[in-house]
């Protein structure tokens, strides 16, 4: 029946929809950056921790500034759901008032250092998602830039990772 409701409504059958929400290989390219020029001015932030988002972590100050502590912790509640659905341990961290994470419940196992980059990739993308739909490109690139000066527009090519 909601299929039948977005196809009706926007013409979008609900697959689409569902193939649309995945981050987009983009978005998850200019998340690996943004981990690389961190791990380069902050080597100990790289480590295999779940919960440590140090990107996040740096980008928060000017986050909360401009939306305040609700409206970035919403956010990231948002492309942390968003992201829970392609990575499973993302659905237990949480968000709390001041945008730090925490853990909801005992991972089962310890993950390999590669699962938990990609759990970060796909979140960062998401959060990236986030912040060029409801500000803008360049007004993100510019709150960027401020944390990481080396970000470029370059980084932010649409079409790179995309197969052709």
């Amino acid at each position: 029946m909601m299929s039948d409701f977005y196809t009706r409504t926007w013409g979008v059958p609900t697959q689409t929809l569902v193939e649309m929400s995945l981050a987009t290989p983009p978005m998850r390219h200019f998340a690996k950056q943004l981990i690389a020029y961190e791990a380069e001015a902050n080597p100990q932030s790289v480590d295999g921790n779940p919960i440590a988002f140090s990107v996040i972590d740096k980008l928060s100050p000017h986050f909360i500034t401009l939306m305040g502590n609700y409206g970035f912790q919403v956010m990231l509640e948002r492309a942390l759901a968003q992201a829970g659905k392609e990575v499973t341990w993302l659905g237990k961290i949480s968000v709390n008032s001041e945008g730090l994470f925490y853990q909801l419940g005992e991972l089962k196992e310890p993950m390999a250092v590669e699962i938990i980059f990609e759990g970060k990739v796909v979140f960062i993308a998401y959060v990236l998602e986030q912040l060029i739909t409801f500000l803008g490109e360049s007004f993100t690139l510019r709150m960027l830039r401020d944390v990481w000066p080396k970000v470029s527009s370059k980084d932010l090519n649409m079409n790179e990772g995309v197969k052709k």
